[in-house]
């Protein structure tokens, strides 16, 4: 039988239709799918409950950052923030100093607003009001870690913080070494941040570490060998990595803003500069600016218009649907980021470093759309899209130019500085020491000048050989100090710091005829500069000069020395003791304390002296308030039981012993511990301590032989 052949239908015509009809209907969903979702992602939602974390970069260039491009970066933390949030690849700085970049990130205001124009020398007016302080108005709980003495509380930026985290120096007394690198500053964040509770917190974390000198950890350091500031960056970058991770752990990424803001650049000799602070180039002032907050704003956006660190304040306000006070000079750039805003605001620049450094003309400067005009002696006018670099000074070419930028910054100047707070303030000797060896300050405030003042480009070189003369003297290389001191006191004759730098490394090649010859050269070039007076009495003291010393710090209390009297009588102080007249010395070092409370080295010295002189209940009253500060302090817990003591307050005595006992194995503190234990009649203890005391110090020592005395009297009992 037959096979009944089964009919075929052809679907090929079906095929081809479907062939061509599928792709497209694919396409068509994936594009629909990728609107849909693009612009999801590039929604702006504002939530009043979001917690902010500001984290700020200390001297860190904006194009030293993965994110913008540079290959050898490594900060996979950083660029993973701006890949998933927005990115202001034209964001700056309004000045090239840490002080006064970060009042203007905390209170939207520009320089001339809120006062501050220099390290050290200035404090943030509490008239002010900062971003801490609204948030913590607004039910925040607020918090600061900051990683330098430039930061201190003492400059007026703690303003509204519940917490400002200032402990860098080791409970000592803030010196130039009072500064703590990334891994410090996130152990007392992550102390805060497990034991906060429950609320929306605001915390503002500041890192360090960019700044020179770049010594970055191992393995950083060899990884960096050859550009070491690139693995300061690298080892700030892992940090901010850890932070993040303690938000993930607490599932608080998703409810919390983060900012990442730098307070400005870092010059390698672009335009002659090394560091910051004198110049407003772009590498001085060109920050990196991230805002990441997840599903709320845009991922992966890169805004190329100008903005700057006035702007981070509104826009965290907005953010969080809090009222942004009228009087911000900043903007908030939410709007932009919902492409709203289209509007490039006028930036303003400025330095007054050099100004109040080495007495020459300020530098005062604006950005308006593509150009940077800065106001000198000898103007400057850049076209920052075709040289942004700097390179081509148009001024010469583009007069009318220039003069409508000019009249533009003298406006906006005006308008800015509209307000009569008061930001400048008298700092200590300690302090100015302290920040001149960071390289931020000066010995001397700017001197009235009859004439036109230089041009800070005309001084730059002596400013480098300066630094390089003081960096050299602090590597104990003192003939090459010494080569560069000179040069720089031929380049900036009126300079202080040259030449009280220079007369210390005669001292310590044994020159002192030289110092003390330079010192004399110098006051009589620079006649009125208190601070060349102090260092030569300082330098008389070294040479034990006393008298000669004493005649010196005597003519200076007759002056005008607000901002030295401490550090003056404190070493009028120290050579009365060295004299052997301790109620003397006793009322210098009370004069210093009193005139400086917060420094603890005077308060120690008075306290030491006081118990001494067996002025106990004195000394103790001085002790107490250190110990608040310093309750970890060997030195203090031992003199604080020697003390209690002496004063027959046997049980507080035993009960420091006993913590002092616990934190150092001294020999000595087990000899007086012996003895406060017979006092009491325990001599069974008292022989152990004793025996303990034996074992640590030489048979033969007078000491030990009386302990053997008060073993064998304690054992007969």
């Amino acid at each position: 039988m037959a096979k009944t052949k089964k009919k075929i239908i052809s679907r090929q015509p079906y095929n081809r239709k479907m062939f061509y009809l599928l792709p497209l209907l694919v396409m068509v969903l994936i594009l629909v799918l990728f609107i849909f979702f693009r612009h999801k992602r590039q929604e702006v939602k504002r939530d009043p409950q979001s917690n902010v974390l500001l984290i700020t970069l200390d001297t860190t260039r904006a194009d030293r950052l993965g994110c913008s491009g540079y290959v050898p970066a490594q900060t996979p933390n950083l660029d993973r923030l701006a890949a998933e949030g927005v990115y202001c690849q034209a964001a700056y700085s309004p000045v090239p100093l840490t002080l006064p970049a970060h009042c203007t990130v905390l209170s939207g205001l520009y320089p001339p607003a809120h006062k501050v124009r220099n390290n050290g020398s200035y404090f943030l007016p509490e008239a002010v009001l900062t971003l801490a302080e609204i948030l913590g108005q607004n039910g925040y709980q607020t918090s600061a870690f900051v990683s330098s003495f430039v930061l201190d509380s003492r400059f007026g930026l703690g303003q509204g913080f519940s917490v400002y985290n200032d402990e860098f120096a080791g409970g000592s007394a803030k010196t130039y070494k009072s500064e703590r690198d990334a891994a410090a500053v996130f152990a007392a964040f992550s102390r805060w941040f497990a034991g906060r509770g429950t609320g929306k917190f605001f915390s503002w974390v500041h890192f360090f570490d960019p700044h020179a000198p770049y010594d970055p950890p191992e393995p950083l350091r060899s990884s960096f060998s050859d550009n070491p500031y690139d693995g300061e960056i690298a080892y700030m970058d892992h940090y901010i990595g850890a932070i993040l991770d303690l938000l993930k752990e607490k599932h608080l990424m998703e409810d919390t803003l983060v900012v990442i803001a730098g307070d400005h650049g870092e010059a390698f000799a672009e335009h002659g500069e090394t560091g910051h602070q004198v110049f407003c180039y772009e590498e001085n002032l060109r920050v990196p600016l991230i805002f990441h907050a997840l599903n709320r704003l845009p991922e992966n956006m890169r805004l190329k218009q100008k903005v700057g660190l006035t702007d981070v304040m509104p826009t965290i306000l907005e953010f969080l649907q809090i009222p942004v006070p009228a009087s911000l000079q900043g903007r908030s750039l939410l709007p932009l980021m919902q492409k709203k805003d289209t509007v490039e605001p006028d930036l303003y620049l400025e330095s007054f470093f050099a100004f109040e450094a080495f007495h020459c003309a300020p530098i005062q400067g604006i950005i308006q759309k593509n150009y940077k005009y800065l106001d000198l002696p000898k103007p400057e006018l850049y076209d920052l899209q075709q040289d942004p670099g700097e390179r081509k000074n148009l001024i010469s070419g583009s007069a009318v130019l220039g003069q409508k930028m000019k009249t533009s910054l003298n406006e906006l100047t005006r308008r800015l500085g509209g307000s009569d707070m008061q930001g400048q303030r008298r700092m200590t000797d300690a302090e100015k020491s302290t920040l001149a060896s960071l390289g931020y300050i000066t010995s001397a405030p700017a001197a009235q000048t009859a004439g036109p003042l230089p041009d800070p480009k005309d001084k730059i070189a002596g400013w480098q050989v300066f630094n390089r003369g003081a960096e050299q003297a602090a590597q104990g290389q003192t003939d090459a100090a010494a080569a560069s001191l000179l040069q720089a006191i031929e380049l900036i004759p009126d300079y202080a710091g040259s030449y009280t730098i220079l007369a210390n490394v005669y001292f310590k090649n044994g020159q002192d005829d030289k110092a003390l010859a330079l010192f004399r050269d110098a006051l009589i070039r620079i006649p009125t500069d208190t601070t060349l007076k102090t260092e030569y009495a300082v330098l008389l003291i070294k040479m034990n000069r006393l008298d000669q010393g004493m005649t010196q710090l005597q003519e200076l209390t007759k002056t005008d020395l607000v901002d030295k009297k401490a550090f003056v009588y404190s070493q009028m102080g120290s050579i009365a003791e060295a004299q052997g007249n301790p109620p003397q010395a006793i009322t210098y070092y009370r004069q210093a304390h009193e005139s400086e409370p917060d420094n603890d080295d005077y308060a120690r010295k008075l306290a030491f002296l006081l118990h001494r002189t067996n002025r106990f209940a004195e000394a103790l009253t001085i002790y107490r308030n250190l110990e608040q500060k310093q309750p970890d302090d060997i030195q203090l817990i031992r003199d604080m039981a020697i003390v209690y003591a002496q004063m027959n307050d046997l049980e507080q005595a035993r009960s420091y012993f006993t913590r002092a006992l616990q934190r150092s194995p001294d020999a000595n503190l087990h000899y007086n511990f012996a003895l406060l234990l017979a006092r009491q009649g325990q001599y069974a203890e008292a022989a152990a301590m004793m025996e303990k005391f034996l074992i640590a110090v030489p048979a033969a020592s007078a000491q030990a032989q009386a302990a053997r005395r008060y073993l064998a009297d304690w054992r007969s009992r």
